[in-house]
């Protein structure tokens, strides 16, 4: 709004002085009229102009972010496999890409070890491609049927592993592997209504009379939330907020844990 607003009190001062100095007839009305016109023809254009010239570098920066991210490698997923799509061919099609050599191979004698779900050898993973890396020549299997608990200090590299596991990230050097099938994953960021903390628990369309007490105490205490709901001032009537933003991040992990 700056040529709006200044240009016709900067023009008019200025030939103010102007007059002033030379000793010339002052600014007259058909003259003040016309250069109001002549200024306003010019200053509307001006405005637009410098209102466009943020929207364009924002533009301009919204491609080089898209190009920055149509240039990124292609990253495998780890959760298929051709064996995936040779197992679902057609029998019929199979002989067809069979090589001659296929019969004469070697095949070694099988053995009772299951193979491990995710197996991690010598990885060194870095969150984004720019960043440094946060795990280096990392080694681990993880057997069938059995649990695992990754720890570590906060910006240690947790999450990283895990979505090089899932595929989303790739390794520098090493190899992340994983048998192919479907991989159930619970973010970190947890999804809340902006209700109630019992709403959260029991559903945001539950009513009190189709709540158990005694269930719904089991429940509170078995994720920890009684003691954390004890201190608030509304109890379980507490207000989350938006995105939960009222709750520590634990106190949201358990209240999502609790559904």
């Amino acid at each position: 709004m700056i040529p709006t607003t200044w240009a016709p009190t900067i023009t008019f001062i200025v030939y103010a002085i102007q007059a002033t100095i030379r000793n010339t007839e002052s600014l007259g009305i058909a003259q003040a009229f016309t250069s109001l016109a002549l200024l306003t023809l010019i200053t509307a254009p001006a405005s637009k102009l410098l209102t466009v010239l943020p929207q364009f570098a924002a533009a301009m920066g919204c491609f080089e972010r898209l190009q920055a991210f149509l240039l990124l490698p292609v990253v495998v997923d780890l959760s298929t496999s051709e064996d995936d799509d040779f197992d679902n061919e057609d029998p019929s099609t199979i002989s067809c890409r069979q090589s001659p050599e296929f019969e004469m191979q070697t095949f070694g004698p099988k053995t009772d070890v299951e193979p491990a779900v995710i197996t991690v050898t010598d990885a060194t993973i870095r969150p984004t491609a720019t960043a440094p890396a946060v795990l280096f020549e990392a080694s681990f299997r993880v057997e069938m049927a059995s649990i695992t608990a990754l720890l570590g200090p906060t910006g240690s590299g947790k999450t990283t592993l895990l979505r090089t596991i899932l595929g989303e990230l790739g390794p520098d050097s090493g190899d992340v592997s994983a048998l192919s099938g479907p991989i159930a994953y619970c973010a970190q960021t947890p999804w809340m209504v902006n209700r109630s903390i019992r709403s959260n628990v029991c559903g945001p369309f539950a009513r009190d009379t189709y709540v158990v007490e005694s269930w719904y105490n089991r429940v509170l205490h078995a994720c920890c939330l009684d003691t954390d709901i004890s201190t608030f001032p509304h109890g379980d009537s507490t207000q989350v907020g938006s995105k939960g933003f009222s709750l520590s991040g634990g106190q949201k992990q358990r209240i999502v844990s609790s559904l």
